[in-house]
């Protein structure tokens, strides 16, 4: 489809969209739509590649439709995206019962497994390794939430399954010089697959949250063809479990900290994944934060467990579709690690700015291989509005 058509159906998609929660909005008399925002510009100071960006932009319309029912429909738009710009953020209606529950019907982030990163949650712009591995995309489907009880609370949810893809680390989008890739669940597209998720967290202290999560899904044919393409053509098995547990605190003296540990299994890849977030927040709302985060992505595997099925050719040291595939083999196949250094300093009410560092490591398994220097510093202005 050509990129007047991408437009038009997008175009068509919002307008829809807006006519849908508008009505449903003005079947309550004191319905109200409330029209929200945000942008994020940003200065890459990378040495050979320093630019300016518009990494982001938010809109968001959401309206009760009633005492216990609500809509929201959020979109993202990425101006250096030459392929997909727009992206539909969340779509979702709430209804929420006597008790205080809330069920989501609809596309939205997910609640029902390990830590929801949102951005009060991750502190930075950047969401982090072990984010992007396992908690970032959003999924389309049916997801319940209690209030908690006794320091209790729990969440269930079946929604279309993550589809098995590679994301770009810390990308700062210079054609070319995109970030390595990494293993990590998207959302659906193929949507031939459910996946069912829990979560239960327990409050022991004011200061201290422990949560234990767990999701389950079968693999799709396009799922494993992507493992076998990637990792090993003689991989069968359609096995996919998740298993996190997470710990938040937030003490008295502005020390925060979270931390997060998953177990997967995906096909025959038993791989784990922990992450540790430590920052200091001032209890005046102006003065500036810091934030330090390290994660590691360990896939636990041998150069003899690696034997992707790559496309023939007769020339591989110049062939350029048979370079791309081993390429992209060798980074999904590599144990990787990151720190990600943060200075945020509140501006004006709803207005920051953001220093930030972040530096990959990555440890290939093939002899003489070595992925290129990718670190990623960067300002960042967001406004909300």
């Amino acid at each position: 489809m050509n990129s007047h058509g991408v437009r038009v159906k997008l175009a068509v998609g919002m307008l829809l969209c807006g006519v849908v929660l508008a009505l449903a909005a003005s079947a309550a008399p004191a319905a109200k739509v409330d029209i929200h925002g945000f942008l994020l510009n940003r200065f890459y100071f990378d040495p050979g590649t320093a630019h300016f960006e518009t990494e982001r932009i938010g809109l968001q319309a959401s309206a009760p439709l009633a005492d216990d029912v609500s809509g929201l429909i959020e979109w993202y738009y990425h101006p250096w995206s030459t392929t997909a710009p727009w992206y539909l953020e969340s779509a979702y209606v709430d209804f929420k019962d006597k008790v205080g529950g809330r069920l989501r019907v609809g596309k939205g982030r997910s609640y029902v497994f390990g830590i929801t990163p949102t951005g009060g949650m991750r502190k930075t712009s950047e969401y982090g390794l072990v984010s992007e591995l396992f908690t970032q995309d959003r999924v389309i489907g049916l997801q319940y939430n209690t209030q908690p009880k006794r320091g209790v609370a729990w969440g269930v949810g079946v929604y279309d399954a993550l589809n098995l893809g590679s994301r770009a680390v810390a990308d700062n989008h210079v054609a070319g010089l995109a970030g390595n890739s990494h293993l990590c669940d998207r959302e659906n597209t193929d949507r031939r697959a459910l996946e069912a998720a829990a979560r239960v967290t327990k409050q022991f202290t004011p200061a201290l949250q422990v949560g234990l999560s767990v999701r389950e899904a079968r693999l799709s044919s396009n799922d494993l063809a992507f493992l076998r393409k990637n990792f090993n053509r003689a991989w069968t098995s359609r096995a996919k479990m998740r298993y996190g547990l997470d710990a938040t605190y937030r003490g008295k003296d502005g020390l925060i900290s979270n931390a997060e540990v998953y177990l997967a299994r995906t096909s025959s890849l038993d791989h784990l994944a922990y992450a540790l977030l430590v920052g200091y927040e001032p209890k005046n709302p102006n003065a500036m934060k810091a934030y330090v985060r390290w994660g590691v992505s360990n896939l636990n595997l041998s150069a003899a467990d690696v034997d992707p099925a790559l496309p023939a050719s007769t020339d591989p040291s110049t062939d350029p579709v048979y370079i791309a595939a081993k390429k992209l083999s060798d980074e999904l196949t590599a144990d990787q690690q990151q720190l990600m250094l943060s200075l945020v300093q509140p501006i004006r009410p709803g207005v920051w700015v953001e220093l930030a560092y972040i530096v990959n490591g990555q440890d290939t398994l093939t002899p003489g291989v070595k992925i290129p220097h990718n670190d990623v510093g960067f300002v960042e202005l967001c406004a909300m509005f």
